[in-house]
């Protein structure tokens, strides 16, 4: 519904502009929309393919996320069955070396982020302080950096309005919680169309970061929160 409101949006911000610079005969606001129509037009093809995408259950760019979080709980030592932790949201229990590593993601394949503020104070409501958070996000690119590129930062790596987001840094700053972030590149684009394959193969680098973060900073017997971030369409469980 969003991608298709996104579109008629579109549609009418043009005409909006074309009737605009053809009644007042301004040649300056023509040439201005025309400038932009190549960026539009990228955009325009991106949400078509992202409708088809979420149509169909098919993963996209934005589920890079939730897609390194469900790879990370399949290739761990155990995987316990995923339980609903807060409103479309899955948790999965798993472990990693003597680790234990509890995964976060909104529950698939149909389309949706999940309430990950919620699920995450639930997860330290039940199992108490954790050693340490990892986000696993999207990323939006410069036009030179190749897609499927992961770059690893601190602090938490989530879009939208900035109220989940708040709601987490809240939690990790009551309990004092390291928060590391393992960002996957791709244009805004990619995001919203068919998961490609440059962007797949970033999802298999960064689950051995998580790998590698988890053996590296935290000691055995330890919990670590692993959240993926974005659109599970797509992506089971």
């Amino acid at each position: 519904m969003s991608a298709a409101h996104t579109l008629r949006y579109i549609y009418k911000y043009i005409d909006h502009f074309y009737r605009l610079g053809k009644r007042f005969k301004s040649l300056w606001l023509l040439l201005q929309l025309q400038s932009l129509l190549p960026f539009i037009h990228e955009e325009i093809k991106a949400l078509e393919s992202g409708l088809k995408a979420l149509d169909n259950n098919i993963p996209i760019g934005d589920s890079a996320g939730p897609l390194v979080a469900a790879k990370f709980a399949m290739l761990a030592d155990t995987m316990s069955p995923p339980i609903e932790i807060a409103k479309e949201t899955l948790l999965i229990e798993t472990t990693l070396n003597g680790r234990k590593v509890l995964v976060i993601k909104a529950k698939g394949p149909m389309s949706s982020t999940g309430r990950l503020d919620d699920a995450i104070e639930n997860v330290i409501a039940k199992y108490g302080k954790v050693s340490l958070l990892i986000f696993v996000d999207a990323a939006a690119k410069f036009e030179g950096e190749k897609s499927g590129t992961v770059v690893e930062g601190v602090g938490v790596a989530i879009g939208g309005l900035g109220i989940e987001k708040f709601n987490i840094e809240k939690i990790a700053a009551r309990f004092n919680l390291p928060i590391y972030s393992i960002l996957i590149k791709m244009s805004s684009a990619e995001a919203l169309s068919v998961m490609t394959k440059d962007i797949l193969q970033g999802v298999k680098r960064a689950v051995d970061r998580v790998k590698h973060i988890v053996l590296e900073r935290c000691s055995a017997g330890s919990t670590v929160l692993l959240i993926g971030v974005g659109n599970t369409v797509g992506v089971l469980p």
